[in-house]
């Protein structure tokens, strides 16, 4: 229900969308902090996939470049509904940068 809220003010009040995601980042930062730290500090998993071996850990600033890669090698008909923030180097910059998202480094 939430996220049909958010899509509803961003597409129909675009103007106060910036305000209420602060707000929302500012809440997020706050009541989870602690938390936060404490799920990034057992963020990564090892292991082996297809006889390979295989990290799962959380993007970092150092993973821009290979993000914005992949996001350009998706078909656009994968990123039609789904547009949580911009895909460009700034906005993707942005996102790994806030606290309210998990960006390990």
């Amino acid at each position: 229900m939430i996220e049909r809220l958010a899509y509803l003010i961003k597409t129909h009040l675009p103007g106060i969308f910036p305000v209420i995601a602060y707000a929302g980042r500012v809440v997020t930062v706050l009541r989870f902090s602690r938390r936060r730290a404490e799920a990034l500090a057992e963020a990564s998993i090892q292991g082996e996939a297809a006889g390979q071996r295989a990290v799962m850990r959380s993007l970092g600033l150092d993973d821009l470049d290979a993000l914005q890669r992949f996001i350009e090698a998706m078909p656009e008909s994968h990123l039609a509904y789904f547009h949580p923030h911009g895909y460009g180097r700034a906005d993707l910059t942005a996102v790994l940068r806030s606290r309210s998202f998990m960006p390990q480094r």
